[in-house]
């Protein structure tokens, strides 16, 4: 082991000693080659960098929805002369839960709060604050759409527009008459501790005047609709028709099945008249038709369920009485019973005639 007089143990080579995993005079330890160190950790970070990559191209995908979405606001609110030209930047909030189908409009003339739409702008907005209280009256909103008046379910197409934000001051002691406090901002003001914890009570207040708007329009009520197939026989279809208006039901195709004698009718069903259809089919059909319900869409059911005739041509078609069942009323009495909501119905309707209850002798 000696050469040029110089000793060398096992594992030195010119003079230079070298453990195990040494080559050129560099120590490399596992899973490192060329005097750079590799780890499995190199995989989690490009692992990350095709998730954030993910995440970045989700955002834009999710700006460029945002933005198609302003512009269908636009050009649907371009068609309504009576709301102002930028109404789609006066948007306050979306409801029920923030993302809902209900629109709720800031046309408070003293109050010019950031835009909806800042978020997606990619700007910053400047010289522009939120007045106290703001969540408040976007909370009570959030409440009125999430519960309606009709039924205490979510509305659906709603757009309310608050046009007058003003607190109103009483002075109990004296019982003097109410008065206005109007601030140099031309916002009424009020001190806080005079009716106790005003976020609360402002938040009842926009849901009760969110409710009784709603009220004072013309109102619709939705329907879940399943779509419904049925495969028959030509000898039952006359049947199958009959089960399918008394409840509520529309065909709207027909068609024979090729090579056979069997009829695939489509048509839609109500869900409040699903109950008990398909054993009522099968009763009248004698077991030779079978249906298939999915659910569909939402429908608006026709009629107003508050109408009552009110001009000489429903009088004198409906009668005073207006005994015509009114299909709208009997779905939302039908919901708020099951829900233990009051319901405005009479125990005893056109009472004409008179009983009594005496005992002949």
């Amino acid at each position: 082991g000696e050469e040029d007089g110089v000793k060398r143990g096992p594992g030195e080579e010119d003079g230079v000693k070298r453990g195990p995993g040494e080559e050129d005079g560099v120590k490399r330890g596992p899973g490192e080659e060329d005097g750079v160190k590799k780890d499995s950790k190199e995989e989690d970070c490009s692992s990350k960098g095709s998730l954030e990559v993910a995440i970045a191209k989700l955002n834009d995908e999710m700006l460029e929805q945002l933005h198609e979405l302003r512009e269908k606001l636009r050009a649907a609110f371009r068609d309504a002369p009576e709301y102002p030209s930028d109404v789609v930047d006066r948007i306050w909030s979306f409801g029920p839960r923030g993302v809902g189908p209900n629109i709720l409009l800031n046309c408070v003339s003293a109050y010019q709060r950031p835009s909806v739409w800042s978020s997606i702008d990619r700007g910053v907005v400047k010289g522009v604050v939120t007045r106290e209280h703001d969540t408040s009256i976007v909370s009570g909103f959030q409440l009125a759409t999430l519960s309606g008046p009709l039924c205490e379910e979510p509305m659906h197409g709603v757009c309310l527009v608050l046009q007058q934000w003003a607190h109103q001051a009483t002075h109990s002691s004296s019982h003097q008459a109410c008065s206005l406090l109007t601030s140099s901002e031309g916002v009424a003001s009020l001190p806080f501790d005079a009716y106790g914890p005003v976020s609360g009570q402002l938040v009842s207040a926009m849901k009760e005047g969110c409710r009784r708007a709603f009220l004072g329009r013309p109102v619709r009520l939705m329907a879940a609709t399943y779509s419904c197939g049925i495969m028959a026989t030509a000898e039952v279809l006359g049947k199958l028709y009959g089960v399918l208006g008394r409840r509520g039901g529309r065909v709207f195709s027909e068609e024979v099945k090729e090579g056979t004698t069997l009829f695939s009718v489509r048509a839609t069903l109500p869900v409040a008249e699903s109950f008990g259809f398909a054993e009522e089919m099968r009763k009248k059909t004698s077991g030779l038709a079978s249906p298939q319900l999915v659910f569909s869409h939402w429908e608006v059911i026709p009629g107003d369920p508050f109408w009552v005739p009110s001009t000489e041509e429903e009088l004198l078609h409906f009668g005073e009485k207006a005994d015509t069942e009114n299909i709208a009323r009997r779905y939302m009495n039908m919901v708020r019973k099951r829900k233990g909501l009051p319901v405005d119905e009479k125990l005893v309707e056109h009472g004409e005639k008179q009983r009594t209850l005496k005992k002949n002798k």
